[in-house]
């Protein structure tokens, strides 16, 4: 009977630590998706938090005369190459989607063109770490 359980132990050791690289690749691949999570969380706050700051810094220019606002002619870049204007463009020189992907240091312009009712300038104003922009418009549907 004892040449018979030789192999015995030796299987079970290797189940176990089967078993256990297991749990610990599990283990590791739980941990990092839960720090990318709290990366992005803690992003999303970042950008909430400098989106606040920077209506608060703006709301004072609000209250101001708007047909002053309006009529402030600013210089746009044109981040986008061979982008037709769209209705949107006229509160936004670019879509949100397209902002994601943007570098706004380093990228290269297709061009430039006239914008009006900015409060900030064309780049955006600088608050605690990142950028904020403001725009005024009348959405005049005439």
């Amino acid at each position: 009977m004892v040449q018979n359980e030789r192999g015995g132990a030796l299987i079970a050791v290797l189940l176990v630590t089967i078993m256990l690289s297991l749990l610990a690749l599990s283990l590791s691949l739980s941990s990092m998706t839960d720090l990318r999570i709290s990366s992005e969380f803690e992003n999303h706050e970042k950008a909430l938090l400098i989106a606040d700051a920077g209506f608060n810094d703006v709301r004072k220019d609000i209250h101001g005369d708007l047909d002053v606002l309006l009529a402030n002619t600013v210089t746009v870049k044109d981040y986008i190459p061979g982008e037709t204007m769209r209705p949107y463009d006229y509160r936004n020189p670019i879509s949100l989607r397209e902002a994601r992907n943007i570098d706004f240091e380093l990228a290269p312009t297709s061009g430039t063109r006239n914008d009006t009712g900015w409060l900030t300038p064309a780049e955006g104003a600088e608050i605690s770490g990142g950028r904020y922009f403001a725009k005024v418009s009348d959405n005049d549907d005439g």
